[in-house]
């Protein structure tokens, strides 16, 4: 499976929406709150 392919599997196999991204790319003001509230698979 390709990483690009990752987000829409999770979708099919969670039945909602999910973003994968890398925590140094989320911007400083939120990323405190994404990770608090990020579930690890």
């Amino acid at each position: 499976m390709a990483f690009l392919d990752l987000p829409l599997e999770l979708e099919k196999l969670l039945g909602r929406g999910v973003d994968v991204v890398s925590e140094g790319s989320l911007h400083w003001s939120i990323r405190p709150t994404v990770v608090s509230e990020a579930v690890p698979l």
